[in-house]
């Protein structure tokens, strides 16, 4: 099993929000340059989801913001967009602002909030990383996905427990790694981190064991 170990932005999987079907992410520039015939807001944002597949990622912070702009789209669904093309740009504060303009739309979108964890985290955030990735736990309402990897819920464990390291808190985050253990398949990720707070507290033994464990799943 991949893991999102570097707490990376990505984006949902849940049907009409950041990924359409491959014919319509097509038609984006097309409509974009045609957009006398249709609404301009929808134009802009079909080339912006579009920019964001070919990795045109200001662009497509470009197209989003001149959607808000327009101001006649559905705007919660273009502040996850735009987050996730900012955080793609390292924008990791406006990433964070993008997804909460989102969560006050839906509260219980776990994707924002997983996002929003990692943004934070990336800022050194951590205290707030960690209740973010609380939320997205306790709201499983969907996947989430990197590009090329297969990922699950196993990384909000992962993340957290790496925010808990990051401040110290070595039980809390053996506690995650472990969750993730439990629930996952082959983590050998997990097992790694679970052996570095483990050694953090004195428990060689135990770090010992993580990293003979690791080494067999590889």
């Amino acid at each position: 099993m991949s893991s999102n170990s570097d707490n990376n932005i990505v984006p949902s999987k849940k049907p009409g929000l950041s990924r359409y079907s491959s014919d319509l992410i097509k038609r984006g520039l097309d409509l974009a340059n045609k957009s006398q015939f249709i609404d301009d807001d929808i134009a802009y944002y079909f080339r912006g989801l579009d920019r964001t597949e070919l990795g045109d990622y200001q662009g497509a912070v470009e197209d989003f913001t001149q959607v808000l702009r327009i101001n006649l789209l559905g705007l919660w669904k273009v502040y996850y967009s735009r987050g996730i093309a900012r955080a793609a740009l390292g924008d990791y504060q406006g990433t964070i602002e993008d997804f909460t303009q989102y969560l006050d739309y839906d509260c219980t979108h776990t994707s924002s909030y997983y996002n929003r964890g990692n943004a934070r985290y990336k800022l050194g955030e951590y205290q707030g990383a960690i209740d973010d990735y609380t939320q997205s736990i306790q709201f499983p309402d969907s996947a989430t996905y990197v590009w090329g990897q297969s990922d699950d819920e196993n990384d909000a464990y992962i993340n957290r427990g790496n925010a808990r390291a990051a401040l110290g808190e070595y039980q809390g985050a053996i506690d995650d790694y472990t969750q993730s253990i439990q629930i996952g398949l082959n983590n050998v990720e997990a097992y790694n981190r679970r052996s570095t707070a483990r050694s953090a507290l004195g428990d060689y033994q135990g770090a010992l064991e993580d990293l003979q464990r690791a080494a067999k799943l590889e």
